[in-house]
């Protein structure tokens, strides 16, 4: 068993300098799904974000979700308040170009 983790530990350091590249530790993350006692070279999070999600190591969104809501109620609130100063064709605009593509992003992952 030992021999199979140096082999897995090794094996991203391997790719590296078999691509020419230099590895960053700094730069690495890792999310661990499941648990294990394994040490790994590069820091290990609890939770994740990549590509505008952020995910946590039982692969839930909630957080995630969470973040989303609190930006379209911000952007929302925004125009609410706004409301009677700005035409409604404005508005509908403000509403597809700021608060839609969330909905359609997050539904598209």
């Amino acid at each position: 068993m030992p021999k199979l983790v140096s082999i897995l530990r090794n094996k991203p350091e391997q790719w590296y300098q078999e691509n020419g590249m230099l590895v960053n530790e700094s730069r690495h993350q890792g999310l661990v799904l499941g648990e294990t006692d394994f040490s790994f070279s590069f820091p290990v999070q609890e939770r994740l974000e990549i590509f505008g999600m952020e995910i946590d190591k039982k692969l839930n969104f909630s957080s995630h979700i969470s973040n989303v809501c609190k930006k379209v109620n911000n952007q929302l609130n925004v125009m609410l308040h706004f409301r009677k100063l700005i035409p409604r064709g404005t508005l509908l605009q403000l509403y597809k170009v700021y608060i839609l593509p969330h909905f359609y992003y997050f539904s598209s992952v």
